[in-house]
C-alpha cells in the first residue's frame, strides 16, 4: 500500500505515515521500503502480525 492509502485507512495525515516509516528505517537501519521486507525476511517477521492487530476468535496456522 501506499502511504497516501496507509494514512487513509488509519485515518491519520499523509505525513504522519511517512514520518513513522523513517523512524522505522532508521530504527532497522534501511532506506526503503524495498530495503525493510528484506530485513523483515532475513530476521524472519515476513508473517508475524502482533496479536493486538487481530480480532479475538480468529486463528491463524502459519
Amino acid at each position: 500500500m501506499s502511504a497516501k492509502d496507509i494514512a487513509k485507512r488509519l485515518a491519520i495525515s499523509f505525513r504522519t505515515v511517512e514520518n513513522r516509516l523513517i523512524r522505522i528505517y532508521e530504527k532497522m537501519g534501511v532506506n526503503s521500503i524495498r530495503g525493510l521486507k528484506e530485513y523483515c525476511q532475513i530476521v524472519g517477521l515476513s508473517n508475524y502480525a502482533p496479536k493486538k492487530l487481530l480480532r479475538e476468535g480468529v486463528n491463524f496456522c502459519w
